[in-house]
């Protein structure tokens, strides 16, 4: 007779725990338009305003659309230029609106967009209306 192992509970365990880990980082991550988070982990850090320079829109997944903002800030005689991806939580970023920004004082490099500054007074229309229907409406 011919007996067969099977494998034992504990390593199904594990496996299971291990899959839901890797597809909950990988879904984190996927939300966040796959972009590392930046961590400020045993630095000190310093806010400033950043000035938004350039917009442009990039295709993102599935058919949706990205803005990709770039801005520059001043840190002491230093001028630093970055760039981030504006989705919808985000909102539309204009040029000339400022950013609050978190640095690491050791590598101003290192940033994190953490507020908005709105100072455009444009009125800003829906995408794939016409003009006559925004007329009409007022």
């Amino acid at each position: 007779m011919v007996k067969i192992k099977f494998i034992n509970r504990t390593t199904n365990t594990i496996a299971s725990i291990f899959l839901i880990v890797f597809v909950s980082v990988f879904l984190y991550i996927g939300f966040n338009q796959f972009q590392l988070p930046t961590l400020f982990v045993f630095t000190k850090t310093e806010q400033t305003r950043a000035i938004i320079l350039e917009t442009k829109m990039i295709p993102s997944v599935k058919g949706y659309w990205l803005q990709l903002v770039e801005y520059e800030y001043v840190i002491g005689d230093s001028i630093y230029r970055d760039s981030f991806k504006a989705g919808q939580r985000q909102g539309l970023q204009v040029v000339g609106d400022e950013l609050l920004l978190k640095y690491s004082i050791s590598n101003p490099r290192r940033n994190k967009v953490i507020g908005f500054y709105r100072h455009s007074k444009k009125k800003m229309k829906p995408i794939g209306v016409s003009n006559k229907d925004i007329e009409n409406q007022n």
